[in-house]
C-alpha cells in the first residue's frame, strides 16, 4: 500500500511504501531532510505529525521528551506512513544548512574506464550516512597520502553509495594511489560536503548543463537528483571531452535521453588528446570556445534559461563571458571547478599546477 507525504514548510510530497521509513522515502524521492544517524539513537530526524497517522517501523533507542510526544513528535527513520500524511520537519535550503560530516568509508567497487579513469564506489556505514546536496564535493584521504578533492557523482538519495570519477593525474599522489594500489575493501576518510554548487530547486526555468571531462560527475550527480523530484524540468546536457573515448558514460547519457521526455543530450567532441591539449595553451582555449559556440547556436538568447556548469577556471571564465553576452544573467550562472584534474586548465590557462587536487 502506498501514501502521499506532504511537508508543511516547503509544500514538497513524496508517496511512500509502507514497508519504507518516512526518511528513507524522502530521501529517495530527493528532498535534503534534516537526519544524522538513521537508526534511531541522535534524533536528529525528529518531525511533527500534522496530520495522518504513523506507524512505528522499528524501536529507537532516543528518548522523546513527554512535551515532543504531546506535540505529534516523530523520528523519520523509526516510523512509516498509515494513511496519507502532513508532517513538520527541517529541510536544508542551502548548501551551508548541512554540516560537515567525516566518514570512514569502504572501497565497494573500482570500474577502470581506459588506461586513465576510475570510477570509484564507495560504501559508506549504515549508521553514518552521507547527507549532502546534489553537485557538492568531498575531501577523500587515506593515511600517508595528502588529501584529494574529488565531485561527488552519485544522487543524494542514495546516501550510502558514493561515486566518484578520478582521472590519473602526473605526480598527483592520490590519484596514482587509486590506479596502482587500491583494492575494493580499502577503507577511506571522506570529508564531506564542501561547495555551494547545488541545483536551484526554487526555479522552475529550463535548464543547460555544460560539463567538460570529468567535470560530468556533478553534474550526473545534479541530473540524477533533479529527476528523483516529482516535477521533471527541461533540461539539455553539453558533454565536452578530448579524444574519441572521452564520453566515458554516453550510453547512460543516452538512455535517460530515451527515457525522459523533457531531456536532451549533446556529446561534443575536441580531436586532440589531452597530452595534445596540454601542451596547446591558447589554441586550446580556442578548441574549447569553438565547443561553447556551438551551444549558444543552438540557444542564442539565454535570458529564460538557468546554465550549470563545470570546467576548468580558464573555461569558466571564457563561457561566463560568452553565455552573458547571449543574455544569461549574472545570477543564473552556476559554475564549479573540475575537482581532481585542474591541471589540464591551468597549463591552457598558462600556468602549470602543483598537483591535480
Amino acid at each position: 500500500m502506498t501514501f502521499k507525504v506532504s511537508l508543511q514548510s516547503t509544500g514538497q510530497r513524496f508517496v511512500i511504501e509502507q514497508h519504507d521509513s518516512i526518511l528513507d522515502a524522502a530521501v529517495r524521492a530527493g528532498i535534503a531532510l534534516e537526519y544524522g544517524c538513521s537508526n534511531g539513537n541522535c534524533g536528529l530526524c525528529k518531525a511533527r505529525v500534522v496530520r495522518g497517522n504513523v506507524e512505528l517501523l522499528r524501536p529507537h533507542d532516543y528518548i522523546m521528551s513527554a512535551s515532543e510526544k504531546a506535540c505529534g513528535t516523530i523520528l523519520m527513520c523509526s516510523n512509516t506512513a498509515a494513511s496519507n500524511l502532513e508532517i513538520d520537519a527541517s529541510v536544508a535550503g542551502a548548501a551551508r544548512e548541512i554540516a560537515v560530516q567525516n566518514i570512514r568509508t569502504k572501497v565497494r567497487k573500482l570500474t577502470p574506464v581506459g588506461d586513465n579513469l576510475m570510477l570509484m564506489q564507495l560504501q559508506t556505514p549504515r549508521s553514518q550516512r552521507l547527507r549532502f546536496l546534489a553537485g557538492q564535493y568531498a575531501c577523500l584521504s587515506v593515511a600517508g597520502i595528502a588529501s584529494y578533492d574529488s565531485a561527488i557523482a552519485s544522487c543524494p538519495c542514495d546516501d550510502m553509495r558514493l561515486e566518484f570519477h578520478i582521472r590519473r593525474v602526473a605526480d598527483e599522489p592520490f590519484s596514482k594511489y587509486v590506479f596502482d594500489c587500491l583494492k575494493p575493501g580499502t577503507f577511506i576518510e571522506v570529508e564531506a560536503p564542501r561547495g555551494e554548487f547545488v541545483l536551484r530547486e526554487d526555479s522552475k526555468r529550463p535548464i543547460i548543463l555544460i560539463a567538460f571531462d570529468t567535470g560530468f560527475a556533478a553534474i550526473k550527480s545534479v541530473l540524477e537528483h533533479a529527476t528523483a523530484q516529482d516535477e521533471e524540468r527541461r533540461a539539455h546536457l553539453y558533454w565536452i571531452t578530448c579524444g574519441a573515448d572521452g564520453h566515458y558514460l554516453d550510453n547512460l547519457c543516452r538512455s535517460w535521453a530515451d527515457a525522459l521526455d523533457q531531456f536532451r543530450y549533446t556529446p561534443l567532441s575536441i580531436k586532440q588528446d589531452y597530452d595534445r591539449l596540454l601542451t596547446a595553451r591558447e589554441q586550446g582555449l580556442q578548441l574549447v570556445d569553438e565547443q561553447l559556440q556551438r551551444i549558444v547556436a543552438d540557444y542564442p538568447d539565454m535570458s529564460g534559461h538557468d546554465v550549470y556548469m563545470v570546467a576548468p577556471d580558464p573555461l569558466l571564465a571564457a563561457g561566463k563571458n560568452l553565455l552573458t553576452e547571449h543574455g544569461l544573467p549574472h545570477a543564473r550562472l552556476m559554475q564549479e571547478p573540475v575537482r581532481g584534474n585542474r591541471n589540464v586548465g591551468c597549463v591552457i590557462g598558462g600556468t602549470a599546477p602543483a598537483s591535480g587536487g
